[in-house]
């Protein structure tokens, strides 16, 4: 591929995730955090399916069933990455809180000082 073709390309990949951060952002500010606990909750539930069907393996393939346990684990992987984007998110953007409050203390300062 061209090298101005991959610089598109990774500008509009840029752009998506950008789009989908200021999403998830947005989720941020509504959730609380029982919310979060609640989705760790469901995981665990999940996991705990899983775990129960894996044990009754043996009698759901002698009475004929396939349970395939593939689909619930993919389901895992995807909730944990998006309780770990939002935990991020909130992360960041309390860090970005604080530095900015940092920096206009470190203003204050230097305003006081006579520097600016």
């Amino acid at each position: 591929m061209e090298e101005s073709k991959k610089q598109e390309k990774v500008r509009l990949l840029a752009d998506m995730i950008q789009m989908m951060l200021e999403y998830v952002d947005n989720m941020t500010f509504m959730l609380t955090s029982n919310d979060l606990v609640l989705l760790e909750d469901a995981r665990s539930k999940l996991a705990e399916k899983i775990n129960h069907n894996n044990a009754a393996l043996p009698v759901i393939m002698a009475l004929g069933g396939n349970y395939n346990d593939t689909e619930d684990k993919l389901k895992i992987a995807t909730l944990d990455s998006i309780v770990l984007l939002i935990k991020s998110r909130i992360d960041y953007r309390e860090t970005m809180i604080k530095q900015k409050s940092q920096k206009a203390v470190n203003e204050d300062i230097l305003r006081a000082m006579g520097v600016m």
